[in-house]
Parts: structure tokens; C-alpha cells; sequence
């Protein structure tokens, strides 16, 4: 299994309109057909879901190449 990297998903923090809120929820689309999504940032903790192809999830903190869905 890989870790979640930056290649697999794309930030949208940027696109979202300023008008929404003061704080919009950061948000990336995930570029992967499967993505796994671990219980902690290492490849050696339990899968506990996985994300498919195109989907929006919530991106609210990145540690290095992970990010918390």
C-alpha cells in the first residue's frame, strides 16, 4: 500500500469563492482510481475506507505527504 502523497490529490483551497465564508474548509479531489484512507499518516496502520476516483473530500490538515479526509 502507498502513502497518500500530494500527486494523489489536488487542492482546491484556492478555487473556492472568497464570498462563502471567512474560512472556507480547505477541500482536494482525489486523482487515483481507489484511494486507501488510513486510520493514521503510515501505510502500516489499518485501512478504514477508501475514496473513489473525482471525489471531493475535506482536506483540513496536511502533514508532509498526508492529508487528514
Amino acid at each position: 500500500m502507498r502513502p497518500l502523497t500530494l500527486a494523489m490529490l489536488l487542492p482546491l483551497a484556492g478555487a473556492l469563492p472568497a464570498q462563502q465564508s471567512p474560512d472556507p474548509p480547505a477541500r482536494a479531489i482525489v486523482l487515483r482510481p481507489v484511494l486507501n484512507m488510513y486510520a493514521e499518516p503510515t501505510s502500516d496502520s489499518p485501512v478504514v475506507s477508501q475514496a473513489l476516483y473525482a471525489t471531493t473530500v475535506r482536506a483540513p490538515e496536511w502533514r508532509g505527504a498526508w492529508t487528514r479526509i
